[in-house]
């Protein structure tokens, strides 16, 4: 009996509260709402009276004084209709009664912040800067990384640090550069690239990590010199336990072809074939740092299909000073510049300011991804993939490429040759994530090698050439691209960093498959050698397969001085199909050409024709492409002193040869098919909060 008595003084105790709380003279801080009976205003007015008398003409409840000039009423949704909707409402109250203004009442969200000190510099993630990475809005969501394990693979994290040491796996953690040494021994860039990802929340400690509940695993590795079997360990570690492996290093940017070794590429094929228990580990990068002259596709790690590179922009909106060209990116996050920096935690239990590179995008986009992950654990590697593409946003980033601006691809995806497909949405992933349905499995198909042939080329005028292949679809299975490699084997005689790629797909869509980078030329300034690569490309995800393929190679940066030269290239297409799934590995068989030598020619078959641009010397040479009519012209004049006989005999082959040209072009007719891609659009330099131009959400 006094337990019931007890309740019923707190039940009278909380309607007091109620009571109280709602007749206050301010309600500053209360919450308005509106449901389908009454609607909300804020009136602007300059004393209260006159809110007062409006309120009883139009059949409205006064609430009460919210500021020194606006006050809160509620009216009647059926009064509103009534009297016209709220356009009508404001005018009758601004033309007969005192009232200056009359806002209605929308409903939004307010999302929970942090005490964390240094919140008000993590502006990508504080509403400081717009477009935000919505990272606080999948937090309202209750998303917050928790059940997701995080391998920072990198020189070293302070375990001990006060905003990670509750997030830390001493347990599960590893020293692959020296086993010997006290894994809390860190270097001061582990750390701050784990507090971004991972950093307790509310613990008034430096920031708070993206993905603020996960698990963290230190798994030691640079800082020094390490071998391929190093690299392989530690990008496999814990594979049952890891699920995202963030990586904020690579080779040297600028110079040289960097290859991943064979045993690392081993290691990442069994973490995305082995890893969460066969859903495939997922393998985020930093994309480099080597600026608008370097190009991420001469890093092996980056060209990879099983990584997911990230590369960076500016709180300007536009990508960053050390942003790489870079075919291979999925999508960019904010990281520092000297116009604003990043904030995040540090060696000696400290907080570090001035963090730049695309080092600090990595671990976000890793954090976006665990929150993701604990949204539907059911997602596979490329699951992650085509979530990033479709629900990243172009925004009006400026990417700063003058050659190729943002184009949309076959498959209607925005794209740019630096940013990849925009900005990074943390709650489109999670909202897209919980009702995601699981991608086909993964397709590949090969095509033979396509032989140029040299002999033809007038070197001393031509600095570029055009090579063809052609797919009908009918032996391979694929329906959506996702990558698409181009093995290429080339020669040079000097300055290697001159040449270009770019590989333009049937749809129209270009990539730069590979840009200028000077300080390589400068290294190979009085060198010859080979070159045997493969480049990737995400800027055809969805498009479809069949049609004409072309390679454009710019042997050299200056006109008649060709440096290098196009020996070879051959197309690998990854995908899904929407019928019967292939497998993944076409068996590859052995024919002979005519000279006894033999060549591998996949089961695959091609259709394939090469021709090369020459320098225009004059405007009196002409070269015929695919893309063009296929007709040149020229004046003849009389038959001169030709006989009837022969003559007749000309004018029968020319029909003949005019019949079948008519028949060819029609044949040909779809490889001539091209898409105006090159307009530049004017956009304001203001980084704007919304933009129409999302990736397919």
């Amino acid at each position: 009996m006094k337990r019931v008595l007890a309740m019923h003084k707190w039940a009278y105790f909380l309607v007091f509260l109620t009571i109280l709380n709602t007749s206050a003279p301010s309600i500053l801080n209360s919450e308005l709402k509106f449901g389908s009976k009454e609607i909300e205003f804020a009136v602007l007015s300059e004393n209260r009276e006159a809110v007062m008398e409006f309120c009883q003409g139009k059949g409205c409840t006064y609430v009460g004084q919210i500021t020194t000039i606006y006050y809160h009423i509620k009216c009647p949704t059926r009064k509103v209709e009534k009297f016209g909707g709220e356009k009508k409402m404001k005018e009758i109250a601004k033309k007969f009664y005192k009232i200056q203004e009359l806002h209605m009442q929308r409903m939004h969200k307010n999302y929970p912040r942090t005490n964390d000190p240094r919140w008000a510099e993590m502006w990508p993630l504080n509403g400081a800067v717009q477009p935000s990475l919505k990272v606080t809005e999948a937090w309202s969501r209750g998303y917050n990384g928790q059940g997701i394990s995080i391998a920072v693979v990198d020189n070293g994290v302070q375990a001990d640090h006060p905003d990670l040491m509750k997030r830390f796996d001493l347990f599960n953690s590893f020293d692959y550069r020296d086993p010997s040494t006290h894994l809390n021994d860190s270097e001061s860039h582990g750390t701050p690239v784990a507090g971004l990802m991972a950093a307790e929340a509310n613990n008034s400690v430096c920031i708070v990590g993206v993905a603020y509940a996960c698990k963290i695993i230190d798994v030691r590795l640079i800082g020094g010199e390490t071998s391929d079997i190093m690299e392989a360990k530690a990008l496999r570690h814990h594979l049952k336990v890891v699920d995202i492996y963030s990586n904020s290093w690579g080779p040297i940017d600028k110079i040289c072809y960097n290859s991943i070794g064979p045993v690392t590429e081993s290691a990442l094929i069994d973490g995305v074939t082995l890893g969460r228990n066969g859903k495939g580990s997922i393998y985020v990068y930093a994309a480099g740092n080597g600026g608008p002259k370097d190009n991420c596709n001469a890093d092996g790690y980056i060209n990879s299909v099983y990584t997911i590179p990230i590369t960076s922009i500016g709180v300007d909106g536009k990508a960053t000073s050390y942003a790489e060209v870079c075919a291979s990116a999925f999508a960019a996050i904010y990281s520092g510049t000297t116009d604003l920096s990043l904030t995040s935690t540090s060696r000696g239990s400290d907080c570090k300011v001035g963090l730049e590179g695309t080092s600090f995008s990595a671990p976000q986009a890793s954090g976006i991804v665990a929150l993701t992950l604990q949204a539907n654990p059911s997602l596979t590697w490329r699951d992650i993939q085509h979530l990033i593409v479709q629900t990243s946003k172009r925004y009006n980033i400026e990417d700063g490429f003058e050659k190729q601006s943002w184009q949309i691809n076959g498959a209607g995806y925005h794209v740019s040759q630096v940013v990849g497909f925009g900005l990074m949405d943390a709650e489109a992933m999670v909202t897209r994530a919980k009702a995601w349905t699981l991608v086909n499995p993964q397709v590949t198909c090969l095509t033979a090698t396509k032989e140029v042939d040299m002999e033809n080329v007038y070197v001393d005028f031509s600095n570029e050439l055009r090579s063809y292949i052609s797919e009908t679809g009918k032996q391979c299975s694929i329906s959506s691209l996702e990558y698409v490699q181009v093995e290429v084997f080339l020669t040079f005689s000097s300055r290697r960093g001159d040449i270009s790629l770019i590989l333009t797909s049937p749809s129209g869509t270009k990539s730069y498959l590979m840009t200028p980078r000077p300080y390589d030329s400068e290294l190979t300034e009085f060198e010859y050698g080979t070159l045997l690569w493969k480049f990737s490309s995400v800027h055809f995800w969805g498009e479809d397969i069949r049609g004409t393929w072309k390679l454009t190679m710019k042997r050299g940066l200056y006109p008649y001085t060709p440096t290098a030269n196009l020996q070879s290239w051959k197309l690998l297409f990854y995908g899904t199909s929407n019928g019967i799934i292939n497998s993944t590995n076409f068996k590859e068989k052995t024919t002979v050409k005519p000279d006894g030598q033999k060549e591998p020619t996949p089961a695959v078959t091609w259709e394939d024709r090469t021709t090369v641009d020459f320098w225009n010397i004059g405007g009196n040479q002409d070269t015929v492409s695919p893309e063009d009519d296929g007709e040149q012209t020229e004046n003849s004049g009389s038959s001169g002193g030709l006989s009837p006989g022969v003559y007749g005999i000309i004018v029968g082959v020319s029909v003949v040869v005019g019949l079948i040209s008519v028949i060819c072009r029609l044949y040909f007719r779809r490889l001539r098919h091209t898409r105006n891609l090159g307009t530049t659009v004017t956009r304001p330099r203001i980084f704007v909060t919304q933009s129409s131009n999302y990736n397919r959400i």
